[in-house]
């Protein structure tokens, strides 16, 4: 076995210990909020778990990915990681649909693209250029989708702007994604795209933008990605803390130290607050409405056309808490 085997092996084990605690800590009553960072690699993602207790002093993180490997003697290493892999976020969500628990999966990366962006790629080949009768879109209309734009709009004094899904590297994650999507099919649930519903369903799946919900919420710490700001993201997991009333311990107090310190993009910090915000998302739709959620009709604040509900549901919509905390902690999503 090479190395490479040898590292993918123990972190497979390590990862599923972890998942196994999780269930041997599960209560009747619990919930999840599940939260994944997406890469075009799927040794880049990031996975986290909040669990939401009917008592709320046992609400805590269960897990954070990456986290270090643990060494032969029980030491955390200090350059190899613990990753989420597909069998491990398979495994977890299996147990999730067995036992019936209500779970919301809450993704950073786009899950669909422009509708007229589709509509040019099928008009359009190499050799003749666009078909006769066809008309080109608007570079805006090519590049982003429905709810890109409206989120544009809507949060321009937040400086929240989704990347266009036709860019390279945030295409290659949107593709990732839908890889994975197709080998969960059966059990990421219903997607949820924030449109009025009277359907129930104990699994739903999300797209969220956690950049966009720490602007909105704590615009103090909005630079958080910056390799350069560990502090500052040690001051948002603190803030997270108190604003949710989360329980820690040293295990979770070391993957939020990993997850502050880590360089580039924060795969596992982002991963958190993709929990936290399908936290947000699992109380509003369980009639939290004090929640403010980036709905379609909260954000354009009118009835929307049938044109408009078809492209959210082919190009999808991202939801998040965009209303600030209070200073005092009492405008949380704790019941």
């Amino acid at each position: 076995m090479s190395l490479r085997e040898s590292v993918a092996s123990r972190s497979e084990r390590q990862a599923l210990c972890l998942i196994q605690q999780i269930q041997a800590n599960h209560l009747a009553g619990d919930r999840y909020a599940i939260g994944i960072d997406v890469a075009a690699s799927m040794s880049n993602w990031g996975l986290s778990v909040i669990r939401l207790a009917e008592d709320p002093k046992r609400n805590t993180i269960a897990a954070i990915f990456p986290h270090s490997l643990k060494t032969a003697d029980g030491l955390d290493h200090k350059t190899i990681f613990c990753r989420p892999s597909s069998g491990i976020v398979k495994s977890l969500l299996e147990w999730i649909n067995t036992e019936k628990i209500s779970t919301i999966i809450a993704v950073d990366v786009p899950f669909g693209w422009p509708t007229h962006h589709r509509d040019f790629l099928n008009n359009f080949s190499a050799a003749a250029g666009l078909n006769e009768g066809q008309e080109l879109p608007s570079r805006r209309d090519f590049e982003r989708r429905f709810c890109d734009v409206a989120l544009t709009q809507r949060f321009k004094d937040q400086r929240v702007a989704p990347l266009s899904v036709s860019a390279d590297t945030l295409g290659q994650a949107a593709f990732s994604w839908a890889v994975e999507r197709q080998k969960l099919a059966n059990l990421i649930g219903a997607v949820d795209l924030g449109l009025p519903t009277n359907e129930t369903h104990l699994v739903r799946c999300i797209e969220t933008y956690p950049a966009a919900f720490v602007r909105c919420c704590f615009p103090d710490q909005a630079n958080y990605k910056s390799a350069t700001q560990q502090e500052q993201r040690r001051e948002l997991v603190s803030q997270l803390f108190r604003a949710y009333d989360l329980s820690s311990n040293e295990e979770v107090n070391t993957w939020c130290e990993r997850a502050c310190c880590q360089a580039g993009s924060p795969d596992a910090l982002d991963s958190l607050l993709c929990a936290f915000c399908g936290w947000d998302h699992l109380q509003f739709r369980s009639g939290r409405h004090d929640i403010a959620m980036s709905t379609p009709n909260k954000l354009l604040n009118r009835p929307m056309t049938k044109t408009e509900e078809s492209r959210i549901e082919s190009e999808g919509w991202i939801l998040f808490r965009y209303e600030a905390f209070s200073t005092d902690g009492t405008n949380n999503s704790v019941s």
